[in-house]
């Protein structure tokens, strides 16, 4: 079973977010050879628009995501500011997600505190396992847990309908 998270999901995600009904938030990407490099969310109130969030996007040689990492703008600075990043990683059985915050005070990412596992059981069906560290220790446990039924095979790839 091959895992979708790709150059072409990203790409659909911006592509549909422009589209979007939401008024509220404009959108700007930089795209290089048809990859979601950096993606710009700004902040519309009447006629102002102000920066608010940005996102990064990198790939592994395969065209699969491998990190995205969301920044906030920060007035006081002048400048993004790193808030959290997603790193994904591929296996036989599926992927995983982890989730990793920035620290302020020490200007680097945090340990992963919560990461979920994507399994792909057989043919259309996906187990999650979504698990958080033990405080104070290396070992994860499960905290919520689902199994997926999904007929098309399109496991992340998100459409307008």
């Amino acid at each position: 079973m091959e895992t979708i998270i790709t150059i072409a999901t990203v790409l659909n995600l911006y592509l549909g977010s422009i589209e979007s009904t939401n008024v509220n938030y404009c959108y700007n990407a930089d795209i290089e050879n048809g990859t979601v490099k950096t993606m710009y969310v700004y902040d519309t109130k009447g006629d102002v628009i102000a920066n608010k969030l940005c996102y990064a996007f990198d790939y592994d040689a395969e065209g699969r995501l491998t990190e995205k990492t969301a920044y906030r703008w920060s007035a006081q600075k002048n400048d993004y500011v790193p808030a959290y990043r997603l790193m994904f990683s591929y296996n036989s059985l599926g992927y995983e997600v982890s989730h990793s915050k920035w620290n302020k005070t020490t200007d680097t990412w945090n340990d992963v505190m919560e990461k979920s596992v994507y399994s792909f059981e057989m043919d259309n069906l996906v187990s999650v396992n979504h698990m958080r560290r033990k405080n104070g220790t290396q070992e994860f446990r499960t905290v919520d847990n689902v199994l997926m039924l999904n007929p098309t095979n399109d496991f992340i790839l998100a459409e307008n309908l």
